[in-house]
């Protein structure tokens, strides 16, 4: 009996990727990219470079890539300035990762988010009419909260993280933070070097109308010692310091005891402030948002016989004010405390003509609950969009849906979707909510 041996496959290795080897060379820059880095080619590859501008001929460090593109940093501009190059204003600039454009003009800024917007759309099929005014504000000092991470090793500071990497930096000023809460960087240094640093997670900094808050994470109890020592630095920095504890997600005094805490967002248009906690979302950019509202009631023009819904409503930050002009202002949103908090605030601006929900948008039994047909919805979804929510709003055949995005992209997308059920844009423009970021606001109002 002849056995046969199995035949043994010959498994080809893998070619092995070549290591990347860091080196200079010099590439000129055509355009900017999404995330504010300028766009330059060099052998057959996009070159992403640090802070370039179209324009301009740099020096470069090679510092990473992949087949199709390289990274790189600036080592030397060697052609004069582009012309709407700036000087950052904030001493953190070249390391930190919050900001993205200090080095482009303020005005600059906004025909880069207005193009980003437009070629996103322009890939999608959308065609857009010329773009209104920016609403603008500041293009410093506008962000009324922050998050800073806490320095677990050695010394204990605060800060944010370094870009493209998980280290902080040591804050010593923050230019786009409202001044009531810059000012409280160095003291919140010196404060936290007298504190364990494992103690705590972040740091939480509020710019309300009664004052500046500070909420401490904590991840392990905090003696009476170090409690006396952060009254005495609430007293004499003139704020309020809430803490919260890991476990939970209420706040509590320094002495421990419950704190019911509601921050307040004014809005010309209501006779009262809207009520908040610091957990809800709100705009950061006190100003700008102001702005925003009032020209989405300009935009979509509610009349007094109409239903409008507000969806993705949030504390009512747009239910309020369309409440002042329309018939009925429905509104829904997916937490269930924010939906309260808009509720608690109809109540304390007397409005009886509003309705809110907690439901989660992408479901269809939601729209079992809403009225055969509205006359107009606002729509401001989070990042992802608003895809699984545009078939339903074909079915109740609103006349005007206002849009207002976070994100280029997911905005032309559902753009695409809204003008393949008949509807057009009729308006659209950028809202500055984010000056010195690649972050980009935008409201569009869509006809049919």
């Amino acid at each position: 009996m002849v056995t046969r041996q199995k035949s043994r496959k010959r498994t080809q290795s893998k070619p092995r990727t070549a290591q990347f080897v860091q080196r200079e060379a010099s590439v000129e820059i055509e355009r900017l990219a999404h995330d504010g880095r300028g766009i330059g080619y060099l052998e057959g590859k996009i070159v992403f470079v640090e802070q370039a501008l179209p324009g301009e001929r740099h020096k470069i460090n090679l510092v990473g890539g992949k087949s199709t593109f390289f990274e790189a940093v600036s080592v030397a501009l060697l052609s004069p300035p582009a012309n709407s190059r700036a000087a950052p204003r904030c001493q953190h600039y070249q390391s930190c990762g919050g900001c993205h454009l200090q080095h482009l003009d303020n005005k600059s800024q906004l025909a880069f988010k207005e193009a980003l917007v437009f070629d996103q759309c322009r890939r999608n099929g959308v065609v857009l009419p010329a773009f209104e005014a920016a609403v603008t504000g500041s293009p410093m000092a506008y962000r009324a909260r922050c998050r800073l991470s806490t320095q677990h090793k050695g010394p204990a500071f605060a800060g944010f993280r370094q870009k493209n990497q998980s280290q902080l930096i040591k804050l010593q000023e923050c230019p786009v933070l409202a001044p009531n809460l810059e000012r409280l960087i160095e003291p919140i240094q010196t404060l936290l070097a007298q504190l364990p640093a494992k103690a705590l997670g972040h740091i939480e900094l509020v710019d309300d109308q009664s004052g500046p808050i500070l909420i401490l994470r904590h991840v392990s109890e905090i003696s009476s010692d170090q409690q006396d020592l952060l009254s005495q630095f609430a007293s004499s920095c003139g704020i309020t310091i809430l803490m919260q504890p890991e476990s939970t997600p209420n706040y509590v005094d320094l002495n421990g005891a419950p704190a019911e805490v509601e921050l307040t967002l004014a809005l010309p248009m209501l006779a009262k402030p809207l009520r908040y906690r610091p957990h809800d979302f709100t705009q950061v950019n006190r100003p700008v948002n102001v702005q925003m509202v009032a020209q989405a009631l300009v935009w979509a023009e509610p009349e007094a016989h109409e239903t409008w819904l507000d969806l993705f409503c949030g504390i009512g930050n747009f239910s309020m004010p369309l409440a002042t002009r329309a018939a009925q202002v429905i509104g829904v949103e997916g937490a269930m405390d924010m939906v309260q908090q808009a509720e608690i605030n109809a109540s304390i601006q007397g409005v009886k003509n509003t309705n809110f929900y907690a439901a989660d948008l992408e479901q269809s039994t939601v729209y079992r609950r809403l009225p055969k047909q509205v006359d107009g919805v606002l729509l401001d979804p989070p990042r992802a969009g608003a895809k699984m929510v545009i078939p339903h709003l074909a079915k109740l055949n609103p006349k005007r849906i206002l849009y207002v995005s976070c994100d280029p992209a997911t905005f032309a997308r559902d753009a695409s979707e809204l003008c393949n059920s008949g509807y057009s844009v009729d308006k659209i423009g950028i809202l500055d909510m984010f000056p010195q970021t690649m972050h980009v606001e935008t409201m569009a109002l869509f006809r049919k």
